[in-house]
């Protein structure tokens, strides 16, 4: 029972330090302006971190980098785009004296959907260290965004590639009148049936 109990705490004591790219799933449409934020969650006193956060130019536009309420308050560099690496990169530090623990923002994205497709708006060669006054790696876990892009014909039912009306493409039209109706059913048995 003593044994459970210490395992119970270690359980408990156990710390938690992620980044996370909210919402964690996006379902858009071509044309679509919409915000990612990435927040900075640790149960452990943390006081700096960088990352690159890669996003797809074919498919998605920059349109801002907000970070005026970071939790991050002393930029080694400050968030930008690098276009050699796709990605929008960034390190800075807190100046809490303690450190930090709980969930804030680090930077919110306004981004545009260019084009249709689907993929991933992910965090890389990320770094979380903990305020030990050694600066050792949190181990940070990640969590991205999956994203979907439809075009807008496609979401409102209407396939461009798809011009015939179902009765002509099916050839469900039998009597020629350029309508599916109750005589095309009536004729249809009637050829079925063999009368």
């Amino acid at each position: 029972m003593a044994l459970a109990s210490i395992f119970g705490l270690a359980l408990n004591d156990k710390e938690d330090v992620r980044l996370i790219l909210e919402p964690t799933t996006l379902s858009l449409t071509k044309g679509d302006t919409f915000t990612t934020q990435l927040l900075l969650e640790s149960s452990t006193p943390v006081n700096a971190v960088q990352a690159e956060i890669k996003i797809d130019p074919n498919l998605i536009e920059i349109i801002n980098i907000d970070y005026n309420n970071s939790v991050l308050n002393l930029w080694v560099h400050e968030p930008n785009y690098k276009s050699e690496k796709g990605a929008i990169v960034f390190a800075g530090g807190i100046t809490r004296p303690n450190g930090f623990t709980g969930q804030e923002g680090i930077l919110t994205l306004t981004l545009k959907a260019k084009e249709s497709g689907e993929g991933v708006i992910e965090i890389l060669n990320s770094s979380v260290l903990k305020h030990d006054g050694s600066g050792t790696n949190a181990n940070a876990r990640i969590v991205s965004t999956d994203y979907k892009i439809r075009n807008p014909e496609l979401i409102s039912g209407h396939n461009t590639e798809e011009t015939e009306s179902p009765s002509t493409k099916y050839g469900t039209d039998l009597n020629g009148d350029g309508k599916f109706n109750l005589t095309d059913i009536s004729l249809f048995f009637s050829r079925l049936l063999g009368n």
